[in-house]
């Protein structure tokens, strides 16, 4: 799984973003297991999480939105 890292001077605007665990994503952006979440994300096919603290990643609402937009879905 391809995932990101927040660097510290990203934080200062990740702290403006929103964020969405992986229970919301699977809730409400991508209905889905999640194998197949994790499987979409290694094809480049649905965006990567970003770690945003020790043992913690998180999806980005704009990289989902944007996502959910060039699919076709809601924003």
């Amino acid at each position: 799984m391809r995932l990101r890292v927040m660097k510290n001077n990203a934080m200062s605007s990740a702290n403006k973003a929103r964020f969405v665990r992986k229970k919301g994503v699977l809730l409400e952006w991508f209905p889905a297991s999640p194998a197949t979440l994790y499987r979409r994300i290694r094809e480049g096919k649905f965006p990567a999480p970003v770690r945003i603290g020790p043992g913690v990643s998180a999806w980005l609402v704009s990289e989902l939105e944007a996502w959910a937009a060039s699919q076709g879905r809601r924003s």
